[in-house]
């Protein structure tokens, strides 16, 4: 993580390690749907989390613009790669 951002609050820390967790697993992101299931919360608070972990020195990057499946942790094997 860059030095002149926070450190993660423990929600967003189980945000990312969830969506780490099923990148490694499933091999393709979560979608948002399925990420808001895993984590048991609304759609507007999975959306408030992935924003934060986006302003929090961009620890999740978003791979595919308008795909449901966009959100993937920086230093993932799925960033890497090219588009799904």
């Amino acid at each position: 993580m860059p030095e002149n951002t926070k450190p993660l609050t423990p929600r967003q820390q189980d945000t990312l390690s969830a969506l780490d967790t099923y990148c490694r697993a499933q091999e393709i992101p979560p979608t948002l749907y399925e990420l808001k299931t895993i984590l048991n919360v609304s759609p507007p608070r999975i959306h408030k989390l992935l924003s934060e972990l986006l302003e929090a020195g961009a620890v999740v990057k978003i791979k595919d613009r308008g795909k449901s499946r966009s959100y993937v942790p920086t230093d993932s094997k799925l960033a890497r790669e090219g588009t799904t």
